[in-house]
């Protein structure tokens, strides 16, 4: 915890957070993965997380409003964690693939809207 009471991110889960976002997943479900992974984080500190890490980064946009270079971004993780890290970060479970599309589900019939 920071002197303002927050949790500070940890590498891993700033990375998690990125690669997921990357490849497309919405940000209720990279909430609910890190939630699912240990993480206690809203949908509302994932989004912050992902827009501070993209300005601080602008070689990991893509052309698009919210899209990311995918190489960028796997050249930024391997440059954050080893590539066993990174290997074992992006391995999904099959609870957390359900997890996933469940949530992804819900917040693309408008549950969340």
């Amino acid at each position: 915890m920071n002197a303002s009471g927050r949790c500070e991110w940890t590498e891993l889960e700033a990375a998690t957070a990125v690669y997921f976002a990357s490849r497309d997943s919405d940000i209720f479900a990279i909430a609910r993965l890190l939630q699912h992974r240990g993480h206690n984080r809203s949908a509302y500190a994932t989004h912050y997380k992902l827009q501070r890490i993209r300005r601080l980064n602008p070689k990991l946009k893509g052309n698009g409003r919210n899209t990311w270079d995918k190489e960028a971004v796997d050249s930024w993780l391997l440059n954050l964690l080893s590539l066993s890290e990174v290997e074992h970060m992006t391995a999904l479970r099959e609870e957390e693939e359900s997890l996933i599309n469940e949530v992804s589900h819900l917040y693309t019939c408008g549950f969340w809207h």
